[in-house]
């Protein structure tokens, strides 16, 4: 179950996977075990800001990051910001919201893009050609992979990330989290959050 899901390089992420890993209360482990900076553009990083996480304050994890070296803000250029208009734009119900429009719309600076939200995946993946899309999961469990941690600890990051952000994981990871959780694996988690089907 740890295994190397993400490709050498650094990941793009999206609002919701930086809320996750700020619920682990572990976030400073999780980027330095990946060995890449990791990349937010500039109204994802808002995004997460808007949406805190009970009981952490974001702002002084997330100037940790940046010190550190370990998270870098990004802004769109203009073709880049003509992509993110073409997944905000469109009319309600298809469209994505800001930070995940703009996650992808610079996912080709990175060697991937990590993002939890069905629609916004399978977009992603119709949309720009070789994209490799991963979910926070996989990223959790590939820095616990990296790192050396074992399954307990990844257990205990992943069980933080749910009851502290509500994470969920894209259903077709549903056995994967079901093998990491057991015996404690509840499936209501894995499909619903906040009303949303994942």
């Amino acid at each position: 179950m740890l295994s190397d899901y993400l490709p050498s390089g650094q990941p793009v992420l999206d609002a919701s996977v930086i809320i996750n890993l700020l619920g682990t209360k572990e976030p400073v482990a999780i980027f330095d075990a990946l060995g890449h900076k990791c990349l937010i553009e500039q109204r994802t990083l808002r995004e997460v800001c808007r949406h805190p996480v009970p009981g952490l304050l974001a702002e002084p994890v997330l100037a940790d990051l940046i010190s550190r070296d370990l998270l870098e803000v990004v802004r769109m250029t203009d073709d880049e910001y003509e992509v993110y208009l073409s997944y905000v734009s469109p009319p309600l119900g298809t469209r994505l919201d800001d930070g995940e429009s703009a996650a992808l719309a610079v996912a080709g600076r990175g060697a991937c893009v990590v993002i939890d939200e069905r629609r916004a995946r399978r977009r992603a993946a119709a949309a720009v050609p070789n994209i490799i899309v991963v979910s926070t999961l996989r990223l959790v469990l590939t820095s616990a992979h990296r790192a050396g941690w074992g399954a307990a600890r990844a257990k205990s990051l992943v069980e933080q990330a749910i009851h502290h952000s509500r994470m969920a994981a894209p259903k077709e990871e549903a056995a994967l989290l079901a093998s990491l959780l057991q015996p404690t694996w509840q499936p209501d988690l894995l499909v619903t959050c906040n009303g949303r089907k994942w």
